[in-house]
């Protein structure tokens, strides 16, 4: 068996440190996910329905005359709706003047809250260029050859997303 020598000089002034420093870390670390849950909730829904959207996008593209509408006319409104439940949950913040690229330059922004707004805006665009798509896609249904609509769909994604 292996045992640990507990009586190292370094072992032992590294436990006094966890000690002193452990309870305040964790304490900081409460509070950092409190303060900032609505934040982390809205990220990782957001994230995980985009992948979601993403496989639905892939599944109806993939179909090519057989798309179905009553897949992606709901999908565009859950999609319409993402955004603007993101808007409403911060409308004080004015991020779609980030969006725009309008935002009040007066009062300089913070670094984390640049970069709040630049994730979230992010993540808007994106879900806004998958609401561009489903449009493509159901007005191309029928219309439009299917290597067509998969050019138009490229073009799509490297501009928008």
């Amino acid at each position: 068996p292996i045992q640990l020598d507990v009586t190292s000089p370094g072992l032992v002034a590294f436990g006094r440190w966890a000690e002193s420093v452990l309870p305040f870390a964790l304490l900081f670390l409460c509070v950092f996910i409190y303060e900032h849950s609505k934040g982390i909730f809205l990220f990782l829904w957001l994230t995980f329905f985009l992948t979601q959207a993403n496989e639905v996008m892939r599944v109806q593209v993939a179909l090519k005359e057989q798309r179905q509408l009553s897949v992606l006319l709901p999908f565009v409104a859950f999609l319409l709706a993402q955004v603007w439940a993101i808007h409403a949950l911060f409308g004080a913040a004015d991020l779609w003047r980030y969006l725009l690229f309008i935002g009040d330059y007066s009062k300089p922004l913070g670094f984390f809250d640049l970069i709040w707004a630049i994730v979230t805006e992010d993540l808007v665009a994106r879900y806004l260029g998958m609401v561009l798509k489903a449009f493509t896609v159901m007005a191309a249904a029928g219309r439009l050859q299917h290597r067509r609509v998969c050019q138009i769909m490229m073009l799509q994604e490297a501009s928008v997303g």
